[in-house]
C-alpha cells in the first residue's frame, strides 16, 4: 500500500505545493511526540523513576521538562486511550486581504484538560495543525474568488459570441437592411434597382464569410479558455479533497500516538472549514458542462466531455512492444557495425564495377551518416529529459502552452528514435559490408528523406499535433523577428545552436546530390570554390534567428536583460565565422577563433549558470545554489556546473588537438557536435526547471488562454 506521504506528492498539483497541508512537518511533529512517549514508558518501568526519568528527559533535550515530574506521575497517561481528553476550535473572523475584499476563518485549538496538557509538544502540534488549517483555507479562498472573476470574464465572452452569431446569421438572412429606402434612393430607370441589388448581395455575402471567420476564430479560442478554466476548477477540487485526507490522516496518527481522541472533534471543524464545505467549485464546474454543452458543442454532450475530461494517455503495449523490438534491433546492428570497423573488409580496398575506389565512396557517406545520427542523438536526449521532468514534476506541458493531452510521452519519443535508429544502423550495415554497390550512397540518403518525409506528413498519423507544432516554431525561429516570441521558439532555438553541424552537412549534402556529384563521387567539389566557401557561413544562421528572437522580446518587454543576451549570441555568431575561416584559410585566422570563442564560452558559461540556470547565489540557503531545488541531492547541481563548463571549452582541447595531431577536420567536428548535443539535453533540463520555478513562483498552475474579444472587462 502506498503512503499517504507518496500518495500527496504524486497526486498535488506542482504549481500550488506551497499552498498545501504540510503533511511531512506534522508527521516529524507526531514522531517526536511517540519518541517521547516511549522515553517516559522506559523510564517508568525503572526503580529509580523520578530522578533517572528527569535526568533522561533533560538530556532528550526536550523543550516541556519543566513539566515532566507531573505528566510522568499522571496515571491515566499511561493508561493507554484516554477517553475524557477532548479540545476546543475558537474561530475567529479575520479579513483575508488588505482591501477587504473578502475574509476568512481563523482557527485556534485550546487543551481543556489542563491536568493533562503538560507537553510543549502536544500545544506546538496544534499550534501548527491550526497554522495549516488557516492557510489552507485562506490558500483556497483565494484561488476560488480568482476563478470567480475567471468565470464573470468568460461569461462576458461567451455573450459577445452569441452577439457575433446572431450578427452573422442577420447578414445571411439580410435581415436589418432596409431595403426600400435602398431601393428609393436609386434612380427611376429600371435598371438602377436591379444593380443595386446585386451589389448589396455581394456586400452581404463578404461581411457573412467576415463573420463567419470570426465566429470560427472566437468558438476556438473560447473552447480553449473554458477547457483550460475547467481543468483549474478540477485542480481546486482535487486540492480540497488531498488536504482533508491529510488532516484526516495526521489526526488519527497523533491519536494512535498520544491515545488522545483530538481527531474526532478536530475532524469536524476541518468538515465545516470554507475549503472543505464550499460548494461554489463544483456549481462552476455545472456551469461550464451546461455552457460549453448547449453553444460551443451544439448539445453534444458527448463531445463536451470529451474536450473538457480528455482521457490520461496512456503508454499502450503496441508501443512498449516495438518500442522493445526497435531498441533490440538498434543493439543488435549496433554490434555488427562495430565489427565490421574493427574487422577491416578485403573489399574497401577494391574499386566497384565502375573502377571507382570505395574508400572515396566511404568518405563522402561521413557528412550524411553523422547528421542523422546527431539528430537521433537530440531526440534520445530530449526524451531522457521529459522523463526527469515528469520525475521532477515539472509541468512541461503547461510551460510550452501544450494543449492538455497532445503533448508526446517520452515512450513515444523513443519508440521514434529506436525506429530510426534501426533504420540508420541498417543502411550504415549495407554501406560498410557492400560497398561496391554502384548506388551504395543513396543508402543512408533513404534515412534522411523518410525522416523528412514523415515530418511533413499532413496526414492524421505519427503524432500529427505534434508534428505540426514543432513546424509552426521552426517557421516563427526562421521568420524572427516578424513573430511575438513565445518559450517554446526561443527554447526550439536553443536546441538549433547546437545542431550547427548538422546545418552544414546539410549544405554540403545539398551541394553533393542536386549538384549531380554524387555520380562522379566527387566529394571535394563541394569544398572548393568562393561560392561553397561562402555557404559555409550558415552555420551561424542559428545564432542568428536566437539574436533577432532577442531584439524582437527586446522591443516588445523592454527587458534590458534581452539585449545582454543578444549579445551573447552576437558572440556566439564571432566565434563560429572565425571558425568557418579558420578552417579555409588553414590556419591563419586560428588567433581570432581563439580569442572569440574563448570571450563566447566565458559569456555562454556567466549566462547558463546565472541567468538560465538561476545558480550560484551567494546569499543562497544552499550554498552557491538557489533557495528552491526540485533535486534532492545538492551534488547533482555542483557536478551539472563542472559539466557544463567542461562541455562548454571542449572546443579548446580540439584546437590542441588539431596542432598536435593530423586528424581530419571532419571526425574532430563531428565528436564536437555530439558533445554539444549532450550538453544542450543536460542544460534543457536544469532550464525548465528554473522555468517552473520562477514561472510559477505565484502559484500560477493554468495558461492565460488570451480571449478572442479583448474591449470587454477582463479582470
Amino acid at each position: 500500500m502506498v503512503k499517504f506521504q507518496k500518495q500527496l506528492a504524486g497526486q498535488l498539483v506542482p504549481e500550488w505545493k506551497e499552498g498545501y497541508c504540510d503533511y511531512k512537518q506534522l508527521k516529524r511533529d507526531v514522531k517526536r511526540i511517540k519518541e517521547y512517549h516511549q522515553l517516559v514508558h522506559v523510564s517508568m518501568s525503572d526503580e529509580n523513576v523520578s530522578k533517572n526519568s528527569v535526568q533522561m528527559l533533560k538530556s532528550f533535550g526536550s523543550p516541556f521538562v519543566a513539566f515532566s515530574d507531573r505528566l510522568v506521575n499522571n496515571p491515566l497517561f499511561l493508561r493507554g486511550k484516554v477517553e475524557n481528553i477532548t479540545v476546543h476550535i475558537h474561530q475567529i473572523r479575520h479579513c483575508g486581504s488588505d482591501d477587504g475584499r473578502f475574509g476568512t476563518e481563523l482557527y485556534e485549538t485550546e487543551l481543556l484538560d489542563s491536568a493533562l496538557t503538560p507537553t510543549d509538544l502536544a500545544l506546538k502540534f496544534f499550534k501548527k495543525l491550526d497554522f495549516e488549517l488557516n492557510r489552507v483555507n485562506q490558500f483556497y479562498k483565494l484561488k476560488e474568488e480568482e476563478h470567480h472573476l475567471r468565470a464573470h470574464s468568460l461569461q462576458l465572452q461567451m455573450a459577445a459570441l452569441l452577439d457575433l452569431r446572431r450578427r452573422q446569421d442577420s447578414a445571411i438572412a439580410g435581415d436589418g437592411c432596409d431595403w426600400e429606402k435602398i431601393l428609393s434612393s436609386a434612380s427611376s430607370d429600371e435598371h438602377k434597382p436591379e444593380i443595386f441589388m446585386n451589389a448589396l448581395k455581394i456586400q452581404l455575402r463578404r461581411e457573412a464569410a467576415v463573420n463567419k471567420e470570426q465566429v470560427q476564430l472566437s468558438e476556438k479560442l473560447l473552447r480553449t479558455a473554458f477547457a483550460e478554466f475547467y481543468r483549474g476548477l478540477g485542480h481546486l477540487k482535487s486540492y480540497s479533497a488531498m488536504n482533508i485526507m491529510a488532516f484526516s490522516k495526521i489526526l488519527k496518527k497523533y491519536d494512535k500516538v498520544t491515545g488522545w481522541n483530538a481527531s474526532l472533534t478536530y475532524l469536524r471543524v476541518v468538515e465545516d472549514s470554507y475549503f472543505a464545505s464550499s460548494d461554489k467549485v463544483l456549481k462552476l464546474m455545472d456551469g461550464v458542462e451546461n455552457i460549453f454543452t448547449l453553444h460551443l458543442t451544439r448539445k453534444n454532450y458527448r463531445e463536451a466531455m470529451i474536450y473538457l475530461r480528455p482521457f490520461q494517455k496512456k503508454t499502450f503495449r503496441s508501443i512498449a512492444y516495438f518500442q522493445g523490438v526497435f531498441t533490440g534491433c538498434s543493439v543488435a546492428f549496433l554490434s555488427v557495425l562495430a565489427a565490421t570497423v574493427m574487422i577491416p573488409s578485403p573489399l574497401e580496398s577494391q574499386v566497384d564495377t565502375k573502377g571507382e575506389s570505395v574508400e572515396k565512396k566511404s568518405n563522402v557517406l561521413f557528412p550524411l551518416s553523422s547528421t542523422v545520427g546527431l539528430v537521433l542523438l537530440h531526440l534520445y536526449m530530449y526524451a531522457w529529459d521529459m522523463y526527469l521532468w515528469r520525475r521532477a514534476r515539472i509541468n512541461y506541458a503547461l510551460i510550452f502552452r501544450w494543449e492538455p493531452g497532445t503533448e508526446l510521452q517520452y515512450q513515444e519519443v523513443l519508440l521514434l528514435s529506436t525506429g530510426f535508429t534501426t533504420l540508420w544502423m541498417l543502411g550504415m550495415i549495407v554501406v560498410k559490408m557492400y560497398p561496391c554497390l554502384p548506388r551504395v550512397d543513396l543508402i543512408p540518403l533513404f534515412t534522411l528523406v523518410v525522416l523528412i518525409a514523415i515530418l511533413f506528413l499532413p496526414l492524421n498519423i505519427c503524432f500529427r499535433s505534434t508534428r505540426m507544432a514543432f513546424l509552426r516554431c521552426m517557421v516563427h525561429v526562421v521568420s524572427s523577428p516578424f513573430y511575438k516570441v513565445v518559450l517554446a521558439d526561443f527554447f526550439l532555438a536553443d536546441q538549433l545552436t547546437s545542431q550547427v553541424t548538422v546545418l552544414k552537412n546539410i549544405q554540403y549534402l545539398a551541394c553533393y546530390y542536386m549538384g549531380g556529384h554524387f555520380q562522379s563521387h566527387n566529394g571535394a567539389s563541394c569544398t572548393e570554390g568562393l561560392t561553397v566557401r561562402c555557404l559555409q557561413y550558415v552555420a551561424i544562421l542559428p545564432y542568428w534567428w536566437r539574436l533577432m528572437q532577442c531584439a524582437r522580446r527586446w522591443k516588445d518587454e523592454h527587458d534590458f536583460q534581452q539585449v545582454l543576451n543578444g549579445a551573447k549570441y552576437l558572440s556566439a555568431l564571432i566565434s563560429t565565422a572565425m571558425k568557418v575561416a579558420y578552417r579555409q584559410s588553414s590556419g591563419v585566422w586560428l588567433f581570432a577563433y581563439v580569442a572569440s570563442s574563448f570571450i563566447s564560452s566565458f559569456f555562454g558559461i556567466y549566462w547558463d549558470l546565472v541567468k538560465d540556470w538561476g545558480l550560484m547565489q551567494s546569499k543562497s540557503v544552499n550554498p552557491w545554489l538557489r533557495d528552491h531545488l526540485l533535486l534532492k541531492h545538492k551534488f547533482a547541481y555542483y557536478i551539472s556546473i563542472v559539466v557544463n563548463i567542461s562541455l562548454r571549452m571542449a572546443w579548446l582541447t580540439a584546437v590542441l588537438v588539431e596542432q598536435t595531431f593530423d586528424l581530419d577536420d571532419s571526425t574532430i567536428d563531428a565528436v564536437l557536435a555530439v558533445l554539444e548535443v549532450i550538453r544542450r539535453g543536460h542544460w534543457n533540463f536544469y532550464r525548465l526547471e528554473y522555468e517552473h520555478l520562477h514561472k510559477f513562483a505565484d502559484m500560477g498552475a493554468l495558461q492565460r488562454i488570451p480571449l478572442p474579444f479583448q474591449n470587454l472587462e477582463d479582470p
